[in-house]
């Protein structure tokens, strides 16, 4: 990319030197996937997966050095307010990210969860 500055009387235009424009750092985490197929004390059929974004709402694939984790939330009644019930996760619950995408390969619900809705 580049700008071109131009005056109407005068010739030639002035061109800048030409540079990239990348996105910002990460601000964000927006689920790509969410995870499909649960079966206690089994991994997700489909695994989660999510993304770091920047303020302007860009993949920042640039990153490939942040790690995820994934945190489990309980409600026994499908209402607010939910509890921490990471401990219920079974698998690799923090994942490397990969030119800004994180994708879980081995994550599930333990057989001891309780009854009730569940969020990533």
């Amino acid at each position: 990319m580049r700008i071109v500055f131009r005056a109407a009387s005068l010739f030639p235009s002035a061109p800048t030197p030409l540079f990239a424009v990348a996105a910002g750092p990460a601000a964000r985490v927006v689920l790509l996937q969410a995870p499909v197929g649960v079966y206690l004390s089994s991994a997700f059929v489909i695994q989660p997966s999510a993304e770091l974004r920047d303020t302007a709402d860009n993949r920042v694939t640039s990153d490939s050095f942040s790690r995820l984790t994934a945190r489990l939330e309980h409600t026994p009644g499908g209402a607010a307010p939910f509890t921490d019930r990471s401990s219920l996760l079974i698998g690799s619950s923090t994942v490397q990210v990969a030119a800004g995408v994180a994708t879980f390969l081995d994550l599930g619900i333990s057989w001891g969860a309780p009854a009730g809705d569940y969020r990533l």
